[in-house]
């Protein structure tokens, strides 16, 4: 007979969140532990969560790690980070929680995305459930034993490619990454800088060069450096000023937050 499900703590950081949006996803946790991360400076209505942060934008990665670091010392056993704007409903919630035992520390979540051999960028959603994966950071799941040995998300990037860098330094430290898929939760993936395509762009160009410096094969490395003027050149034809301005940016090692400067 299975014992006691494991202390699960629910993590959101929010930015300017659309308020029905939130007021949605608090009413399918209702009863849950909940902790909102504020990246902004907006209000955030009383109830039964607890909020941290002082307001500051400092990226998807600090204050979802700032929410994993007070789960982990407050009881949980799973720190589980849910985007803003994911849509759940109550039975999906449970369903989840039931999914994950005590016994097997792991990466775990309902949205999966694999990796392109050849350059190492993400691909979402995985085209293949076998073959190396990733959790999408809308609804990831990370197990305290885990955190103990691979530490938390690497803050640098700010936004997007730190839940896929998480899951690969698991998986290399002989850790699960598993896609486990529960009716009842859906996310709109890119939603996280409003609709700005300069950011968006930014962030991924700048960001996936982080990423392959960290963690791919050195002939992927070696292969992505070569081929930079090309890569430079492609977005400049399709005018992505955001992906050059963010390839730039990674060339002279600036990270986080976007400092506003073409």
């Amino acid at each position: 007979m299975r014992g006691a499900l494991p202390p699960v703590h629910w993590i959101i950081p929010v930015y300017r969140p659309d308020p029905p949006d939130l007021r949605s996803l608090l009413s399918a946790l209702s009863g849950e532990t909940i902790i909102i991360v504020r990246n902004y400076s907006g209000k955030i209505a009383s109830g039964r969560h607890t909020v941290l942060g002082d307001g500051t934008n400092r990226g998807y990665a600090a204050a979802a790690n700032t929410g994993m670091t007070y789960a982990y010392t407050h009881g949980a056993v799973w720190a589980l980070v849910v985007n803003q704007d994911l849509k759940a409903t109550r039975s999906a919630v449970t369903a989840l929680k039931q999914k994950l035992t005590n016994d097997q520390p792991m990466i775990a979540g309902p949205f999966a995305g694999s990796f392109d051999p050849v350059r190492y960028t993400t691909v979402y959603p995985a085209k293949q459930e076998s073959g190396l994966k990733y959790i999408s950071g809308s609804c990831i799941a990370v197990h305290i034993d885990l955190a103990r040995r691979t530490k938390l998300f690497y803050e640098p990037y700010f936004l997007y490619y730190e839940d896929a860098d998480l899951c690969l330094r698991a998986a290399k430290a002989g850790f699960p990454v598993r896609h486990l898929p529960v009716p009842g939760f859906s996310h709109t993936d890119n939603q996280s800088v409003g609709g700005n395509t300069f950011l968006l762009s930014y962030y991924l160009a700048r960001n996936h060069m982080l990423f392959i410096r960290r963690n791919a094969p050195t002939a992927v490395v070696a292969r992505e450096i070569i081929r930079m003027p090309l890569t430079l050149l492609e977005h400049h034809r399709r005018g992505e000023i955001g992906a050059v301005t963010g390839i730039r940016d990674f060339a002279l090692g600036r990270f986080g937050k976007f400092g506003g400067k073409l």
